[in-house]
């Protein structure tokens, strides 16, 4: 995610706080959804340009402003804005590093059959995941999020749907429908599902202060990434820029 992509998403969320703020305006939003218009793609995670250019530099503060953009970002959808909204992640396509972390900061995970997930830096000999077990602790025990974090596996949507970290598989193409209806759904009990929301979130309290210094962690590990694992990197976001303008010929 760039840079000028994560201040849209902050600016974005500053209007939604306003309606949320707004007494006459409080019933309005209730639902707040992610999705990508990238065919196969939720997201790649990191700004890898930026990534890249920043291990050039060995400019740390680079990573710092990077990490702290992300987290202001998602810290937001983590708690639901207060919670008052519900927030729902529609996986059509990967979800990989900071993108599964994007997914598992909703309240809901909706996937697409072919959707695929998991946190590929130890390939590169990176901490997995900037907030990753902040967020997996929410949802699963101990033992399983080290073995997701570390294991360089993909999983697919059935298989986190086990596991207990999607809540929602459907067919590939259906994943809108999907989300209507399970808002639908959650609207006939809403102040059940919103109750339900703040009990756990009581109970499991989201702390922006951990998710900074786990950050933190994660900005060490990568300013120690060696020239191999550099060059592997610039690989991979050749091929990602093949598939984003392949997505932009085809539109």
């Amino acid at each position: 995610m760039k840079l000028s992509f994560l201040a849209e998403m902050t600016e974005a969320q500053k209007n939604i706080r306003n309606v949320l703020d707004n007494p006459t305006e409080i019933n309005k939003f209730k639902y707040h959804v992610w999705s990508s218009k990238t065919s196969g793609v939720f997201s790649h995670g990191i700004d890898l340009a930026y990534f890249l250019e920043a291990l050039r530099l060995k400019d740390k503060s680079k990573f710092v402003n990077y990490t702290k953009a992300c987290i202001n970002s998602l810290y937001p959808i983590a708690t639901g804005f207060e919670d008052r909204v519900i927030t729902i992640s529609l996986v059509q396509g990967d979800a990989l590093g900071l993108g599964f972390e994007t997914a598992l900061a909703s309240d809901l995970i909706v996937a697409e059959e072919s959707a695929r997930f998991g946190f590929p830096e130890m390939m590169f000999n990176m901490l997995p995941g900037m907030v990753s077990m902040s967020f997996l602790t929410q949802k699963v025990a101990l033992p399983v999020i080290k073995g997701i974090i570390a294991n360089n596996k993909m999983y697919t949507a059935k298989e986190l749907e086990k596991m207990g970290i999607v809540d929602l598989v459907v067919p590939d193409g259906q994943g809108d429908s999907a989300v209507i209806h399970l808002i639908r759904q959650y609207s006939t009990r809403e102040a059940g599902h919103f109750g339900l929301k703040k009990a756990f979130r009581r109970k499991y309290p989201m702390d922006y202060n951990e998710l900074i210094d786990i950050a933190d962690i994660w900005v060490e590990s990568a300013m120690r990434m060696d020239n191999k694992n550099i060059k592997m990197l610039e690989f991979i976001l050749q091929e990602q820029r093949k598939i984003w303008e392949k997505d932009i010929m085809d539109v």
